[in-house]
């Protein structure tokens, strides 16, 4: 009778432990996806996907938005941002279907607390042409946002 008591006593601690744990991982996941680095990955990886596919990602303005800090997003969306010649996402007129699975962040470097800054590598195999960005984010409302992509030309 006492081995059962201390086996549901153990038990019951241990289901708190695992209680309490979880949202601490939570936090934590969430965290690591909210870095400038995921963020941008995050980005780049829906919009070339669904370039490869066919389609105009930015139609979705929701999941496009939720990506862009609100001084670029109200841009791209204006008449100014839609009549220029050029994706502005990857700093070119082409792009190559290898770039939805051979994109490369680079570590971001802190300007201050809330504006950060880093590079984007998009690589087209076999050859190994490689198209670089710089690319701008801002925290805003906790969350890391694009605010601007300019190409690198060496």
């Amino acid at each position: 009778m006492t081995a059962i008591l201390v086996n549901r006593k153990t038990l019951r601690v241990a289901a708190i432990c695992i209680v309490l744990a979880i949202p601490a991982v939570a936090v934590t996941t969430a965290q690591s996806n909210n870095t400038p680095e995921s963020r941008t990955k995050d980005f780049y990886s829906w919009y070339l996907k669904a370039m490869v596919k066919g389609k105009d990602p930015t139609k979705n303005k929701t999941v496009t938005k939720s990506y862009l800090s609100l001084r670029f997003s109200r841009w791209y969306y204006s008449k100014a941002g839609q009549n220029v010649d050029y994706d502005v996402f990857v700093g070119s007129q082409e792009w190559a279907d290898a770039w939805a699975d051979n994109i490369e962040v680079t570590e971001a470097v802190y300007v201050t607390p809330n504006i950060a800054a880093l590079h984007v590598m998009f690589t087209a195999p076999p050859d190994g042409d490689v198209t670089k960005l710089r690319v701008k984010l801002v925290k805003e409302g906790g969350k890391w946002k694009i605010d601007r992509v300019a190409g690198i030309f060496e």
